[in-house]
């Protein structure tokens, strides 16, 4: 048979043009800012770029020819069990680019008390250096992002997954919207920076973090606590409100923090508390609640400069939001171990024992010292 030929050329070679085009469909998208493109047409057909197979979950290793990437359609799953992303490369960039990763979960109540499809399916489950931003995502069956130190997570609207945001330790997340999930709504270990989140609804705690800055978050109708602070957390300008287990549980406070149960100070004073607990010597130091430690006379001499505990402290009925007067309370003198001789000496050889002679102390109920039976010279407080 006689080729066809146009403008001299025979047909063949229209069928190595072809092939060359068809040959360009299996090589990773570039946008035009040199970004590798991933959407659910490659995802589930043919992989989005060299090293990741066709099938969920798009996997990015060290062998992906690029280190940012952005989503350009939803990715979604029928399964509570499937993970969307897995980045095992280090410093690699993901920008949901508005759209979102979906699953099939839903969890229901405030806080959740049930979830239709839970999983260990993960949304975006990666190790160091990884940053995800600017999307949402909702359904998975596990945690919304799972990765481990140096994370960024910002911008992410998440509801309805296992879990929310859970990094391990040097990670920024912000400004993030976390609602409605079967466990934290955001966990971060330590050196930790959270800032500017909301964090609703969850089964478990709002916002968990064992050391950093918590700061400008809302966490509310979490079943566990808004903010459980273990370790070495300072948090301020938060607002806290309607927890089960109470609004926050540990952490140094500064100022502007809002708690509806009161268990944290709105001016950011530090606080203390007399227990509504007895406890002999031996027992005083350990009797502290997490966040506050067994006082010395000369951290709480001056009340003025301090705020009391009203959650965790002893009240009366005329103390409005104050400490209570007349009532003793163990308290640390500062002298040595082996010290004897009276209160401010006196210190059940440096509480580790039941016997002998402590220190009490208690706020003066009678402010007239004049006519006082205590004859104190430690105005407010008597040695008891």
């Amino acid at each position: 048979m006689i080729p066809t030929h146009v403008k001299g050329e025979p047909v063949r070679a229209f069928a190595s043009y072809a092939a060359s085009s068809l040959l360009l469909l299996s090589v990773a998208a570039h946008a035009s800012d040199g970004v590798l493109e991933i959407n659910q047409t490659c995802a589930t057909t043919t992989g989005c770029f060299p090293g990741d197979a066709a099938g969920l979950p798009v996997t990015i290793t060290v062998a992906t020819p690029a280190r940012s990437f952005r989503l350009t359609s939803d990715l979604t799953t029928a399964s509570g069990n499937q993970t969307m992303i897995s980045v095992s490369a280090p410093s690699v960039a993901l920008d949901l680019g508005g759209f979102r990763i979906v699953g099939p979960n839903s969890c229901s109540g405030v806080p959740v008390s049930s979830c239709t499809a839970p999983g260990v399916g993960i949304g975006v489950t990666g190790g160091n250096d990884v940053t995800v931003k600017n999307g949402a995502i909702t359904g998975m069956g596990g945690a919304a992002i799972s990765l481990t130190y140096s994370a960024r997570v910002e911008g992410l609207n998440i509801f309805h997954c296992g879990g929310g945001i859970i990094v391990t330790d040097l990670a920024v997340i912000r400004g993030n919207v976390v609602t409605s999930s079967g466990g934290d709504g955001i966990q971060c270990r330590d050196y930790c920076a959270v800032s500017e989140n909301s964090a609703t609804g969850h089964l478990g705690d709002g916002i968990e973090v064992r050391a950093g800055t918590v700061n400008g978050n809302a966490a509310s109708l979490n079943s566990g606590n808004g903010g459980r602070f273990v370790g070495r957390v300072a948090f301020g300008q938060n607002q806290f409100s309607g927890n089960t287990a109470g609004d926050v549980f540990g952490g140094h406070a500064s100022a502007g923090n809002s708690c509806g149960d009161a268990s944290c100070g709105a001016r950011g004073a530090r606080r203390f508390y007399m227990t509504t607990t007895l406890h002999n010597g031996s027992q005083a130091v350990g009797a502290c609640a997490v966040g506050f430690h067994f006082a010395s006379l000369w951290e709480i001499f001056d009340v003025a400069a301090l705020e009391y505990d009203r959650v965790r402290g002893r009240s009366e009925s005329d103390a409005g939001s104050g400490a209570i007067s007349g009532v003793d309370a163990w308290i640390r003198t500062g002298a040595s171990s082996a010290a004897t001789g009276g209160d401010g000496l006196s210190n059940c050889n440096a509480w580790s024992t039941s016997s002998g002679d402590g220190t009490s102390i208690a706020l003066d109920p009678l402010w007239d010292n004049g006519n006082t039976p205590f004859g104190s010279d430690l105005p407010p407080w008597i040695p008891l």
